[in-house]
C-alpha cells in the first residue's frame, strides 16, 4: 500500500509547471496538424471545418496552458492568498474563496489533458488527407 508523501509547494508549483510548459510543443504540434488538414483536404469542407474548430479550440486551450504555467511559477514562491489577491484585483477569476495547491494543480493538469485531446482530434482530421496521397 503506497503512503501518502507530503509535497513541498514550492516543489508542486514548479513540478506542475515544467509539465504545463510541454503545452507549447504540444500546441505547436497543433497548429501543424491545423495547417496541414486546410492543405491536405480541398475536396471536404466538413473535414476543413472541424479542423478549424478544432484549431480555435487549441489555440484558446495553449494560451490558458501557459498563463497557469507561469501563474504556477509565481505560485511556488509568493503565497496563493496574495496571488488570488492579485487575480481578484486583475478581473482574472470570480471570487471562488481559497483554493489549496492540489486544486489548483487539478484544474491546470485538466487543461493540459483538454490540450492534448484537441490536438489528437486535429491529428486525427488531417490523417485522411495524408492517407490519400499515399500511392
Amino acid at each position: 500500500m503506497k503512503m501518502a508523501v507530503e509535497i513541498p509547494a514550492s516543489f508542486d508549483c514548479r513540478a506542475t509547471a515544467a509539465v504545463l510548459r510541454s503545452g507549447g510543443s504540444i500546441a505547436l504540434a497543433g497548429h501543424a496538424a491545423a495547417v496541414m488538414s486546410v492543405l491536405l483536404i480541398s475536396k471536404s469542407r466538413r473535414i476543413e471545418c472541424c479542423a478549424l474548430l478544432a484549431w480555435c479550440v487549441v489555440v484558446y486551450l495553449a494560451i490558458r496552458v501557459s498563463m497557469d504555467a507561469q501563474f504556477f511559477e509565481l505560485l511556488a514562491d509568493n503565497p496563493a492568498g496574495q496571488f488570488d489577491e492579485w487575480l481578484d484585483a486583475a478581473g482574472l477569476r470570480k471570487n471562488s474563496g481559497p483554493r489549496t495547491i492540489q486544486d489548483r494543480r487539478r484544474g491546470a493538469l485538466r487543461l493540459w489533458r483538454a490540450l492534448v485531446v484537441a490536438v489528437a482530434i486535429e491529428i486525427a482530421l488531417m490523417l485522411p488527407g495524408a492517407l490519400h496521397l499515399i500511392p
